[in-house]
């Protein structure tokens, strides 16, 4: 990326909410320095994360539910330049975030799910607004739509580049295929995108989006999970879903050689 002073804002929650059977423990220390430059200018602010296992009815049943939604509502980004919650306890309620709930199909995974949550537009807005050049989700497994905000690419999924996957069958019952997993895109984990944006001083020209698979369909098991180039008819495919998952963000793809690329 050619930006003469771009400052890169990852904003993510600074809480850590693991649900287990029976237990939901909340972790808040906040370090002492949410942010470190290096030395070409860029700057990159990492707050956090969030983690939930169980189902919303699980978890509200909890008593240590509360102390959650009390971190979420008082999180901040890098120095608390945010004058306003992004976050707060009804974020989760009918969100199409990463849980089973109302929000999310019957038999769809939670992970092949690339609708975006609620609070996620408002908060990745809120980082450009004060300072980011670029937003990327991360924990999805699967592509979610690109929007184009204030001459700023907000990348809200863009996969995974690499996946670790030790056995290829559980003994006695072969390996699932996709006709086995009704709802389940079974190969959506194994397609993403590497993104390009380039930028002439303060203003985002393009950005390319090359499409990856990552060889699920590999005899070798040990290759499966490692990152190639997408064939022709898989990138295709690729950059078509991820075209129709961003039209209704009002972003345009151009789809050229097998490269699919967003032009300003």
């Amino acid at each position: 990326m050619r930006h003469e002073s771009a400052r890169i804002l990852a904003a993510l929650v600074l809480c850590s909410a693991v649900a287990t059977p029976g237990t939901l423990s909340a972790q808040s220390d906040r370090p002492a320095e949410l942010s470190s430059s290096v030395g070409d200018g860029f700057t990159i602010a990492v707050v956090g994360d969030v983690i939930i296992a169980h189902s919303l009815e699980h978890m509200m049943s909890n008593p240590a539910f509360a102390e959650v939604a009390s971190l979420l509502q008082s999180v901040d980004v890098a120095t608390g330049n945010l004058e306003t919650q992004i976050i707060d306890g009804r974020t989760f309620v009918g969100s199409r975030g990463g849980y089973r709930g109302a929000g999310i199909p019957e038999q769809e995974h939670l992970d092949t799910n690339p609708s975006i949550a609620d609070y996620l537009p408002v908060f990745a807005k809120a980082a450009i607004d004060n300072g980011a050049d670029l937003f990327q989700g991360t924990g999805v497994h699967v592509l979610r739509g690109i929007e184009i905000y204030k001459n700023r690419p907000i990348f809200y999924g863009l996969g995974e580049f690499i996946r670790q996957r030790d056995i290829g069958r559980l003994a006695g019952r072969g390996d699932p295929t996709r006709d086995e997993c009704p709802g389940c895109p079974f190969p959506a984990k194994y397609e993403s995108i590497v993104a390009v944006s380039e930028f002439s001083g303060d203003r985002l020209v393009e950005v390319r989006l090359y499409p990856v698979e990552l060889r699920y369909d590999s005899e070798r098991l040990a290759h499966r999970g490692i990152p190639e180039t997408a064939s022709p008819a898989t990138d295709r495919r690729i950059l078509e879903r991820l075209r129709e998952l961003s039209a209704p963000l009002g972003t345009t793809i151009v789809i050229e050689d097998g490269v699919g690329v967003i032009r300003r």
